[in-house]
C-alpha cells in the first residue's frame, strides 16, 4: 500500500489531481475497496493504484505526443521531404526533355508534319479549293 501522495507524484500531478478522479465515475465505484485512510492519511492498495496509474496515462496519451511520436513524425516529416526533392527533380528532368524535344521538331520537323502543314496552308489560303468552293456558294 501507498499514500496517494505518492502515487500522485509516481504519476507526475498533483494529490488534489489524484483525489478529484477517484472522487468522479468510473473510477470511484472501482476503485472503493482499494482505498484505506489511517490517521487522516489515505491509502490506497497496488490494485486500486495500478488502476489509478491507467486512468492518468489515458488522459496524458490523448493530450500530449510522446518523444516516441515526435520522432517517429520528424522521421516522416524528412522522408516526405526527401520524396519531394526526387519528384522537383524529376519534374525538371521531363521538362527539359520536352524542351529539346520541342526543340529537334522544329529543326527537323516530319514529312507527316510537312504534308499536315501544306493542308493547313492549302485550307487557309484565299485560293485554296475549300474558299474558292465557298465563295461561290451564295449566302
Amino acid at each position: 500500500m501507498k499514500p496517494l501522495r505518492q502515487i500522485a507524484e509516481e504519476i507526475g500531478v498533483s494529490k488534489q489531481a489524484v483525489q478529484k478522479r477517484i472522487s468522479r465515475e468510473p473510477l470511484c465505484s472501482r476503485i472503493q475497496t482499494n482505498i484505506y485512510k489511517n490517521d487522516n492519511k489515505v491509502y490506497i492498495d497496488e490494485l486500486g493504484e495500478m488502476q489509478i496509474k491507467a486512468v492518468f496515462s489515458k488522459s496524458k496519451s490523448t493530450t500530449k505526443p510522446t518523444t516516441i511520436h515526435i520522432d517517429v513524425h520528424n522521421e516522416v516529416v524528412k522522408i516526405l521531404r526527401e520524396q519531394l526533392v526526387a519528384k522537383d527533380k524529376q519534374i525538371s528532368d521531363l521538362t527539359n526533355v520536352q524542351k529539346i524535344l520541342a526543340e529537334n521538331t522544329k529543326r527537323n520537323p516530319k514529312k507527316s508534319d510537312v504534308r499536315m502543314n501544306k493542308r493547313r496552308m492549302t485550307l487557309t489560303s484565299k485560293s485554296g479549293p475549300l474558299n474558292r468552293h465557298y465563295r461561290n456558294v451564295k449566302r
